[in-house]
Formats: structure tokens, C-alpha cells, sequence
């Protein structure tokens, strides 16, 4: 019994240290992919008010919240 606790400690523990180790990496990509996505707009030639637009919804799209939810409406 006592091997099987310490067994999941260890694992929950490595998996804590894995997302804490990968969010701030995933964040600078998240902020590069948003900054390549409204360049490429601009070569597009569309206007900065259209490219703010564009580029909230690309964010949205992004976050895991608005997927939850957006699960949780469906279900």
C-alpha cells in the first residue's frame, strides 16, 4: 500500500514539474505564432483594425478555458 502512494507521489510530482518546466516556453511560442500571424496579415494588406480583430480571435483560440467551455455548453 505504501508503494503505491509513494509511487503516485512521485509520478504526480513529475508531472507537476513538467508543466511548470514547459509553460513558460509554450507562452513564448504562443507569443511568436500571434506575432508571425499578424505579420503575415500585414503582408496581406489589411488594415490594423481588422488585423486587432483578427489576432483576439486567433488568441481565443488558443486558450484551454474557451475549449472548456465551450465543452461544457455542448455537453
Amino acid at each position: 500500500m505504501l508503494k503505491t502512494i509513494g509511487k503516485t507521489l512521485v509520478s504526480a510530482t513529475k508531472t507537476i514539474g513538467t508543466i511548470v518546466w514547459m509553460t513558460p516556453g509554450l507562452a513564448l511560442q504562443k507569443r511568436r505564432a500571434i506575432t508571425i500571424f499578424q505579420s503575415e496579415l500585414r503582408a496581406y494588406g489589411l488594415d490594423n483594425e481588422t488585423i486587432q480583430e483578427l489576432t483576439k480571435t486567433y488568441r481565443q483560440m488558443g486558450e484551454i478555458k474557451h475549449w472548456v467551455s465551450n465543452i461544457n455548453n455542448v455537453s
